[in-house]
């Protein structure tokens, strides 16, 4: 009796003599679902042994084996489809493309019998464990493929990129692309730098559509409610709130992405449960170079950027090398000017907000940011005076000591020294300077930071900032058409790592994280007793042109007291 594999022989060499008659009946069998699986998997086992007779008179088998619903059959069909598709791309490069596109789609899992409740999918245990096991089967063969196959980081990248699902597409399925794609760094680890490149730069545009404000007014609107629902089934957002309120679908999904990646971020760095620094080491320039590439060049981020402050949590010497990588950018001046702004602020945010960072690493960061604005003014040349587009890293590196400082300073003085090392500091030399650093500063920093050295005697800013206040009309550049005060928006606007918003993946953050508590007084003026902090209602005009989005609310007071910007971007109002 004729084996499968001789009888489909037989069968594609009559083809090639103009014989098509069996052929078709053959390929209709093949993927006619009342075929039984045994002769499915006898098929697909002949056609094994004869992949070195596909050609183009009988393409039309190819598309039927790609068309193929192979994930659903038998666990003896699943194996021999895996071993004639392993077979076909050995035999001809040419089938893999074909083979590598139908791997990936099948990372998009089909929804058409799951139940569509409130705009999302209701997806049940079983149907999450029927699709787990199909990725499982589909990364089998993507993994046997990537050690026989050399090219296939080189065909597979472009596919992933093009195969990535459009950013309103129900949660669930972004959730399990994602995953996926993940999954496939850990036995194909030369690509997984671009696989990271392309996630995040997919949901930088989520970060971008779930404005930090929006978020805010969704929060205050109803404190006892979570910002977004999970059903118990699955991950499926909640569209819209018992009110009527529409729920943001866009930062839905962007906390599932961020719970995603970090966790894929705690896994590399930990192994086998327990931090290993070589393998931390290459992922953390790998984030690097992503951060530099995606995120840094961002302006409207309000949460892809805590990918970074996760990472530098687990160990000193990633948070140093972090600070030390970002410094180094301040310090260049080929650098572009808003990405010294933007480094120094990540920096700032950095110390400020991270409880990883140990005082001592604290202090020596001001000493260079501090050191760096002294050098700076010995070297002001005669005559210079206050230019928001010439001394625009100035002011941001000032910024920055003085937000820092609001933040750390009952810590430093509780050191040994610590005054004395705070005097040397020389804060008044800064704050009197005919740059007028005060002036470009957002007036919730100089209100706070001049408190503090009031109190301490560190320097006394009052005179400066009643002077600032009676300004009255800032110069405009004929050039750009901005004013000094839009400068001041800008440079105050920009704090990346202003409080977590999204409630799934907050749990990574918040026991990392300083919420500000300190004292805020009021500062006296000319006229009346100013407070920066009072509610909108309550809050006095300022000749200092501030956003009414930077005063805070009772809610806001009650969280943290620091929490100025609506977004980490430089607003181009």
């Amino acid at each position: 009796m004729a084996s499968p594999g001789d009888l489909i022989r037989r069968i594609l060499l009559d083809l090639q003599k103009g014989k098509s008659e069996e052929f078709d009946l053959f390929v209709n069998s093949l993927v006619d679902p009342k075929t039984s699986s045994g002769t499915v998997k006898n098929y697909l086992k002949g056609l094994k042994d004869c992949v070195t007779l596909f050609n183009k008179t009988n393409e039309s088998l190819l598309i039927a084996i790609m068309k193929m619903k192979w994930l659903n059959q038998s666990e003896g069909v699943i194996k021999a489809y895996h071993d004639l598709l392993i077979n076909l791309m050995s035999a001809n490069t040419h089938y893999v493309n074909v083979s590598l596109n139908m791997l990936v789609r099948y990372f998009l899992p089909d929804m058409s019998e799951v139940e569509l409740r409130n705009g999302s999918y209701n997806v049940d245990d079983e149907t999450q464990k029927k699709h787990e096991d199909m990725f499982k089967h589909i990364h089998t063969v993507l993994e046997e493929t990537s050690k026989i196959v050399p090219l296939t980081p080189v065909l597979l990248m472009p596919i992933l990129e093009r195969c990535y699902p459009y950013h309103l597409i129900d949660v669930y399925i972004q959730s399990c692309y994602v995953t996926n794609l993940l999954q496939i760094t850990r036995y194909i680890p030369t690509i997984r730098q671009q696989i990271l490149d392309l996630i995040v730069n997919k949901i930088m545009k989520l970060d971008v559509l779930s404005p930090r404000e929006k978020l805010g007014e969704l929060e205050e609107s109803d404190e006892e409610e979570e910002l977004f629902e999970m059903d118990e089934g699955g991950m499926n957002s909640k569209e819209e709130t018992k009110e009527g309120r529409i729920k943001y679908k866009e930062a839905d999904c962007l906390d599932v992405m961020m719970k995603l990646l970090f966790k894929y971020i705690y896994s590399v760095c930990h192994p086998n449960g327990e931090f290993d620094l070589e393998p931390s080491k290459k992922f953390y320039w790998e984030l690097v170079s992503l951060f530099e590439k995606i995120i840094l060049p961002t302006h409207e981020s309000c949460h892809v950027q805590f990918i970074m402050f996760y990472l530098a949590s687990f160990k000193p010497i990633l948070a140093d090398g972090l600070l030390d990588y970002l410094w180094k950018f301040v310090r260049n001046p080929n650098s572009p000017i808003i990405f010294r702004q933007a480094s120094v602020s990540y920096m700032a945010s950095l110390l400020a907000r991270a409880t990883f960072i140990p005082i001592h690493t604290v202090k020596i960061s001001l000493d260079l940011m501090v050191a760096w604005l002294h050098d700076y003014l010995d070297n002001l040349s005669d005559g210079k005076q206050p230019d928001h587009l010439l001394h625009g890293t100035f002011y941001a590196v000032s910024q920055a000591v003085f937000y820092v400082f609001c933040f750390r300073n009952t810590e430093i003085f509780e050191t040994s020294k610590g005054y004395k090392w705070a005097e040397a500091l020389n804060f008044q030399r800064i704050v009197t300077s005919r740059l007028n650093p005060l002036r470009y500063c957002l007036s919730i920093v100089v209100t706070t930071f001049s408190s503090y050295t009031r109190r301490y005697q560190l320097a006394f800013c009052d005179t400066v900032i009643e002077r600032n206040n009676r300004s009255i009309i800032p110069v405009v550049n004929s050039t750009t058409g901005q004013t000094e005060d839009d400068f001041s928006l800008k440079l105050a606007s920009f704090f990346p790592f202003d409080p977590y918003l999204l409630s799934r993946s907050s749990k990574y953050i918040c026991d990392i994280y300083r919420v500000y508590q300190g004292e805020l007084q009021e500062v006296d003026n000319d006229t009346e007793d100013e407070d920066d902090f009072l509610p909108d209602d309550q809050q006095p005009v300022d000749m200092v042109i501030t956003p009414s989005s930077f005063t805070l609310s009772k809610h806001m007071l009650s969280e943290d007291l620091m929490k100025y910007a609506t977004s980490p971007g430089f607003k181009t109002n």
